[in-house]
């Protein structure tokens, strides 16, 4: 196959698989933590500190907020297609750098089964259509790996191969944090292992690479705990990893509901990886690309089970592992059976575009059916008067709010709500406080969220 083939069929197929009913569905799981402090920036600016309800989110760094900002200001349009296209377009990113960097190292064939290899593991194929972090934290750390893997083997320059994939894993920082690191050395220290060539951890292009990723994470990170220092913003991270990676010891039941999950994500080529470890193809590969497959191998599979033995770990912290998994299979299967691999690889990604098709026309419309986010939304700006700002108090986190087109105040306390009266939003816990200091409040609507908990619109009168 010509380059320019392969670079049109990956990109093709992409459309295919992860644009199908893309925005068609309400926002589910942690979209809602994503996406509403995307739209606090647009309203309210605040770019170097998310937040939601008013308040700083403190756990994870923006990113991923960035990109949905601006894909809702750049597309002119706040709904679930533009807050999800980010991760779509991440997903067609590693395809392609994957397609430019394996075709001149394994050529063409090998290029294109990589990257249908990425788009079809289920894994991949679920996170590239939500507005979550994986989508671009795999994509940002994906390039970065396949990157130094390609130049290594083709003896690139030494300032190219630390360089260029650290301004990558830098990225990957902005997007979640540090854990990218132990899947970029799993493969890089083993490869350098096996090849002798160690040394090349203390020469000056590797600490310059780490100097660059320090200094991309750091453009955010110095602003961000200098508008911070009064939240002490560090206890909250090491919290979180204090709930990642702490105490407990393993938790059986967990291991046994994480492990398959985790084999499910990497479905359906988990199934070759078998083949890594035969001999026969190995012996047919150039000596720097046998020696990358059998240096990384054993890492991938430690780090897999390694990192899901730990309480507190999730499948999807393993999704990292996905592209370069999915270029040394891809070496071995177009070694080992050239022209079936191919046609294999097109017919897992056109059965997935299949699949993508018919649920965006069948299911789509059954699971729109319930709609129980996207009907909050519509039921309080039913009830408030056009024109009138939605003060909401003491709400928690509510994702429906996405759903909501008149202007939110967040009021942090009662003080925060006008003493002349306004439409406030509340749940049950916080109506008769409000009634007993407005005590001509009136209720507008009654509603409950995706949880079943009673929400109200009231019309407050008359502070006391």
């Amino acid at each position: 196959m010509k380059s320019a083939h392969v670079f049109a069929v990956v990109t093709l197929l992409w459309a295919l698989i992860f644009l199908p009913g893309l925005g068609s569905t309400e926002i589910k799981g942690e979209e809602g933590r994503r996406i509403l402090p995307a739209v606090a920036m647009l309203e309210m600016g605040g770019w170097i500190v998310p937040q939601i309800n008013g308040q700083p989110y403190l756990r994870k760094p923006p990113l991923v907020n960035w990109a949905i900002a601006f894909s809702m200001k750049a597309l002119g349009a706040r709904n679930e297609w533009t807050a999800r296209v980010p991760s779509a377009l991440a997903v067609l990113a590693l395809v392609l750098a994957t397609v430019a960097m394996v075709i001149p190292w394994r050529g063409a064939e090998t290029a294109l089964i990589a990257a249908l290899a990425m788009m079809t593991n289920l894994g991949l194929l679920e996170k590239g259509r939500l507005a979550e972090i994986e989508a671009i934290y795999i994509s940002l750390s994906g390039i970065a790996i396949v990157c130094w893997m390609s130049f290594w083997a083709q003896k690139k320059s030494p300032w190219l191969i630390w360089t260029v994939p650290f301004v990558f894993l830098g990225l990957a920082a902005l997007a979640k944090g540090p854990l990218h690191l132990l899947f970029f050395y799993a493969i890089a220290v083993p490869v350098l292992w096996r090849a002798r060539e160690m040394r090349e951890l203390a020469r000056p292009p590797h600490i310059i690479g780490l100097l660059v990723m320090v200094a991309i994470f750091s453009t955010w990170l110095i602003p961000y705990r200098h508008a911070t220092a009064h939240l002490n913003a560090t206890a909250v991270w090491m919290k979180q990893m204090e709930e990642r990676v702490g105490g407990g010891g393993i938790n059986i039941a967990s291991v046994f509901v994480n492990l398959p999950r985790g084999v499910a994500n990497f479905l359906p080529w988990v199934l070759l990886l078998p083949l890594l470890w035969k001999s026969e193809p190995l012996e047919r590969l150039p000596e720097r690309d046998a020696l990358i497959v059998r240096a990384t191998r054993w890492p991938l599979v430690i780090c897999f089970f390694a990192l899901l033995l730990i309480p507190g770990m999730l499948p999807r912290y393993t999704l990292p592992m996905l592209a370069p998994t999915s270029v040394v299979l891809a070496i071995v299967l177009q070694v080992r059976f050239a022209e079936r691999a191919r046609k294999w690889s097109l017919g897992a990604a056109a059965v997935a575009a299949i699949a993508m098709c018919v649920y965006a026309l069948l299911i789509v419309p059954h699971v729109n059916a319930e709609a129980n986010v996207r009907g909050f939304g519509e039921k309080v700006d039913a009830a408030v008067p056009g024109g009138e700002p939605l003060y909401v108090f003491d709400c928690g986190f509510l994702p429906e709010l996405f759903y909501v087109k008149s202007h939110c105040v967040y009021a942090q306390t009662t003080h925060d709500l006008p003493d002349t009266g306004g439409i406030v939003l509340t749940r049950l816990s916080s109506k008769n406080k409000l009634q007993r200091m407005w005590p001509e409040t009136r209720s507008l609507a009654e509603l409950q969220d995706k949880n079943k908990n009673a929400f109200f619109v009231l019309q407050l009168r008359r502070k006391l």
